[in-house]
């Protein structure tokens, strides 16, 4: 089979004009099949097809993980431990040192309005 991978889009939201890329990661759930969570700032990259600077770091909290309620085998004697990865949790926390999309109009400097998108 292929490798999986979760790719986390983040965007500058704008409620009248289109939400401004603002850089992607993307994570290889390989790294998570020991089923601990992972606590980890992730580097903002370009991606293909996007355009704009990129900058920036988000806090992800994952875990690949096996939930028996999703795979239910009533005969199974295997420690559960042991079973496949089947639930992918996900946890966004927070973003820095993203760069400035909506620029103000009297100073320097300026925010942006960051969202994920999974």
């Amino acid at each position: 089979t292929g490798r999986l991978t979760l790719t986390c889009d983040c965007m500058d939201w704008d409620e009248v004009t289109s939400s401004d890329f603002l850089g992607r990661v993307s994570i290889d759930l390989d790294a998570l099949k020991d089923q601990k969570v992972l606590r980890k700032w992730h580097q903002l990259g370009p991606a293909d097809g996007k355009k704009g600077d990129v900058s920036g770091h988000v806090m992800l909290h994952l875990q690949w993980r096996h939930d028996p309620a999703l795979a239910f085998e009533p005969f199974s004697e295997d420690p559960e431990t042991s079973r496949e990865p089947n639930e992918l949790r996900v946890g966004v926390f927070r973003a820095r040192d993203l760069m400035i999309a909506d620029k103000n109009l009297l100073s320097k400097g300026g925010s942006s309005d960051p969202r994920v998108r999974l």
